[in-house]
């Protein structure tokens, strides 16, 4: 650690802005006295959020190749490829996964 105090500088910089954002949100709380002021709030915040986020990508149809299975007692692992451009995002739902003990792994093996 550096003895020139610079790292404790950095930390206060940011306790500092971050007390004031606690205290800036805390005035437009207590300012809320009605519905309506409450809804507008929350579109206020949620237009922030999104700015912050930017633009979503644009969704690209999701082409699977297959190039491997291993069958296992309660599932089936697929390992796939995907022909969609290195700088697309690839929007998908996560499944709920099956966990796997480590006998299983270690005793079968991918082979693809």
């Amino acid at each position: 650690m550096s003895r020139n105090g610079y790292p404790h500088m950095v930390v206060d910089d940011y306790v500092d802005k971050l007390r004031a954002k606690r205290a800036e949100r805390t005035r437009a709380l207590a300012a809320l006295k009605t519905r309506e002021d409450a809804l507008a709030y929350q579109a206020k915040l949620r237009q922030a959020i999104a700015r912050s986020f930017g633009p979503k990508p644009k969704q690209v149809p999701l082409a699977l190749e297959y190039t491997g299975t291993l069958q296992l007692t309660s599932l089936t692992r697929r390992r796939q490829l995907s022909s969609a451009p290195v700088d697309t995002a690839i929007w998908a739902r996560p499944r709920r996964s099956t966990r796997i003990s480590a006998s299983a792994w270690s005793t079968t093996a991918l082979s693809c």
